[in-house]
């Protein structure tokens, strides 16, 4: 009993079972405050990775998630969850930055789409490949070929050669 505040003491002491005591507490502690639920929706469907990095946006994204879980809890339903978990995995895709474009791309398109931690590990494990090679594709693919080639050092602006021949006579 020490570790019930006074004013809910006599609740527990009188009541008859804990199943009552159980919905009594429920009835007057377990209330969803809407304005919290608005915030973390909010939150959720507006964060974007920015500048951190790949494992703060997703920890931080988890942390809203799962607070978001706790004060509003969905209806035990197979489907339901399925659909919940495809949501959340679309709305960590779109938060990626730029440079992410070819897994944004990639991973919607699986035969079967990964949980949202093994879509993490991939964008993770590419996160750590550039890091150690030092690339980094943002814009790559709006780059034309031949812009590419052009730009190389070395590469001398081809002269105009044509069949045609001057004849001195």
């Amino acid at each position: 009993m020490r570790n019930v505040l006074k004013d809910l003491v006599t609740g527990v002491l009188f009541s008859s079972n804990a199943c009552t005591l159980s919905t009594a507490f429920k009835e007057r502690f377990d209330k969803v405050n809407g304005s919290r639920l608005y915030f973390l929706h909010k939150e959720i469907f507006t964060m974007t990775q920015g500048i951190c990095s790949v494992s703060t946006y997703f920890t931080k994204l988890r942390d809203l998630l799962v607070e978001y879980d706790s004060i509003l809890l969905p209806p035990p339903a197979v489907e339901y969850f399925e659909q919940l978990e495809y949501q959340r995995l679309l709305q960590f895709l779109m938060g990626l930055s730029d440079s992410f474009e070819q897994a944004r791309s990639q991973i919607p398109l699986m035969s079967t789409l990964p949980p949202i931690n093994n879509a993490y590990a991939m964008v993770v494990q590419d996160e750590s490949r550039r890091m150690i090679t030092g690339a980094n594709y943002g814009n790559a693919g709006n780059i034309e070929p031949t812009a590419l080639f052009s730009a190389q050092s070395g590469i001398k602006q081809r002269r105009n050669y044509s069949l045609e021949f001057d004849f001195v006579t």
